[in-house]
């Protein structure tokens, strides 16, 4: 399946609210934008889950879940890398307050931890339950 094919799948689900700016029709759900151009017809695919004002284009890995799987794994599997991201910085921040108690509260970057770890958890089993079905 193609990021086309991805696109008319969410396009054409009459309970997807599908959104219009002047030069395009876009989608988002759990935190991932597709967007279908009108000048070209091409479909981007962005997650919107970013430290910025600016998403990002998905990665060739991410793409490899919508295109070959559909959008539920494609939008769990972005999820999953946030979390991974996500929980690499608060690590690393908790081996920094090792070594310097006063640089950040390391209870509270724990509890962050394990908020993570418990959400990551959660997107794994429903992406593990759709590759199951397959």
């Amino acid at each position: 399946m193609s990021t086309e094919k991805v696109w008319e799948r969410i396009a054409s689900d009459p309970e997807n609210r599908i959104f219009r700016t002047l030069d395009s029709s876009w989608f988002i759900d759990n935190g991932v934008k597709i967007e279908r151009f009108d000048k070209d017809g091409s479909v981007r695919i962005m997650n919107t889950m970013t430290a910025s004002d600016f998403y990002e284009p998905i990665t060739s890995e991410q793409s490899l879940f919508f295109n070959n799987i559909g959008w539920e794994a494609g939008c769990l599997k972005v999820n999953i890398d946030v979390c991974d991201r996500k929980l690499s910085i608060i690590n690393n921040m908790i081996r920094i307050s090792e070594f310097n108690p006063d640089s950040y509260d390391i209870e509270s970057l724990k509890r962050r931890s394990l908020k993570l770890s418990e959400k990551k958890e959660t997107f794994f089993r429903r992406l593990e339950k759709i590759l199951k079905s397959l």
